[in-house]
């Protein structure tokens, strides 16, 4: 029972820090797309 409870929350922090550092990911490139769009735009203007 203990085992599988600690299973469990290993499963679940697992799942919590990859969702985090996909987010921080996620908004990193989006930053990025924002800025490269910006540029483009600034440059072709």
């Amino acid at each position: 029972m203990f085992v599988k409870l600690t299973n469990t929350i290993s499963v679940l922090l697992a799942i919590f820090v990859v969702l985090r550092f996909g987010e921080l990911i996620y908004r990193d490139k989006l930053s990025y797309a924002f800025a490269g769009d910006f540029l483009l735009r600034y440059v072709l203007d």
